[in-house]
């Protein structure tokens, strides 16, 4: 079987490519590459440059019924658990709409909402392992150690993988 390195990117169509934009660079805090083209109607982000050319390509014309679903979400992986707290408090200076801040024992998430409903999720890789997937919530804009500990108190209570 051939192998996949990693995901490249991810594509969406918008309906307001401005307004998007403004979001993912100000906001989210993407690079916004030179070699647009928006006269198009496309953009390219990336988290880092010199890493790949865009993780996150907009597109204009998102022909779809109102209130149609068109993708589970996109993640974003953060070098640190203060990147996600951090993440929070801006989101919410931004009066972006957060649906929950978790543990889902690998990682520690907050998840949220683009200004046309698309749904983020900006994470922090714990590391741990073994253990099966969860969802529980956590009240990340602790202190640290406050978020860690309860976090493995957590994980404690969860199965290992047999």
């Amino acid at each position: 079987m051939p192998r996949l390195e990693r995901l490249g990117h991810v594509g969406i169509h918008v309906n307001d490519l401005d307004k998007m934009k403004d979001f993912y660079q100000r906001v989210v805090g993407l690079h916004l590459m030179e070699d647009q083209s928006e006269e198009r109607g496309n953009v390219f982000f990336t988290t880092d440059p010199e890493w790949e050319h865009h993780e996150l390509f907009l597109t204009k014309g998102r022909n779809v019924p109102q209130g149609a679903t068109l993708l589970h979400q996109i993640s974003f992986r953060a070098p640190e658990l203060k990147d996600v707290q951090e993440y929070v408090d801006r989101l919410r200076a931004e009066n972006v709409p957060i649906e929950h801040t978790v543990t889902h024992g690998f990682a520690i998430s907050v998840y949220f909402f683009d200004p046309e409903g698309n749904r983020l999720e900006i994470y922090w890789d714990t590391q741990v392992r073994g253990k099966k997937a969860f969802l529980r919530p956590l009240d990340t804009q602790r202190p640290a150690e406050e978020v860690l500990a309860e976090a493995q108190r957590i994980l404690e209570e969860i199965p290992a993988l047999t």
